[in-house]
């Protein structure tokens, strides 16, 4: 059973595992904040690390990124 085009929370994606932004399950606020980042729908990123308690750290292109808890548990993905 394959896990491509299953839609998940950032948080349960495994590390170093390609996905692609489907959504973002927050306000416009948070949108726009995640898309001055790079974050947005239609981006490939990797989750490179999860801090216990701490931020999820995020690989998009050749930037690596530190997000909250709150924020990557409101990005949607899919796996590619």
């Amino acid at each position: 059973m394959t896990m491509e085009g299953k839609i998940f929370s950032l948080l349960d994606v495994a590390k170093n595992i390609p996905a692609r932004v489907v959504d973002i399950k927050g306000g416009r606020s948070l949108e726009l904040r995640l898309m001055n980042l790079g974050v947005k729908k239609g981006v490939i990123l990797k989750k490179k690390a999860v801090c216990l308690n701490g931020p999820v750290i995020i690989e998009i292109k050749r930037s690596i990124l530190a997000l909250g808890r709150g924020m990557s548990s409101k990005i949607e993905v899919e796996l590619e």
